[in-house]
């Protein structure tokens, strides 16, 4: 087995929290623009200091990309720094510029849009790669990839009721997108440990 196909968990874990930062960056971006001159002028350092991480996360994924698993692993950590740090700045923007009910939930309704494709995107990824397989080695990845479906469709209705619900503030919001992440996070170890399983 090729050591890139044994890395595509962390690829798509990555891939998921770029399209998170993305999201979060043309929301708040389209937030600052409406803000008056001095609260505009916060707003938009912390839009320069969140697209500088998100090149750093990006660079350091991109060096990764042709690596092993082992490459990898050893450096889930400092991108789970640089995660932490990009989600630290997103709060700080909320805060610094006030209870802002209608930018905070604009920008999670597009941070929540970013997971639920990219749940989509690794389940389709997924699909592709198990096709390759014989059929008698797919039943373990294709319990894997319904069990992935399947929590991708409750973490979507989650987001969605919390979205219509509307009154949330953003640490309500950021919770949910955590909780979310974190089952995406184990249900694509698990879908990608199945399909190593069977590719081997």
């Amino acid at each position: 087995m090729s050591g890139h196909r044994s890395t595509h968990a962390y690829e798509a874990w990555a891939e998921e929290r770029v399209a998170e930062m993305n999201a979060a960056i043309e929301s708040l971006s389209a937030a600052a623009r409406n803000l008056e001159a001095e609260a505009k002028a916060k707003g938009d350092h912390l839009i320069i200091e969140l697209k500088e991480g998100r090149e750093r996360f990006r660079s350091a994924v991109a060096a990764q990309a042709e690596a092993g698993r082992a490459a990898w692993k050893s450096v889930a950590p400092e991108l789970e720094s640089q995660w932490d740090t990009f989600e630290d700045l997103v709060k700080t923007y909320f805060e610094k510029n006030g209870k802002q009910k209608g930018k905070e939930h604009a920008a999670f309704r597009e941070i929540a849009a970013a997971q639920t494709k990219a749940w989509k995107t690794v389940a389709k990824n997924l699909e592709k790669e198990a096709a390759k397989l014989a059929a008698g080695k797919r039943s373990d990845i294709d319990g894997a990839i319904a069990h992935l479906k399947a929590k991708a469709s409750e973490a979507e209705a989650h987001l969605k009721k919390l979205e219509h619900a509307g009154q949330e503030s953003w640490s309500a919001f950021g919770a949910a997108l955590a909780e979310s992440r974190k089952a995406f996070d184990k249900a694509n170890q698990k879908a990608w440990r199945a399909f190593r399983r069977a590719a081997d």
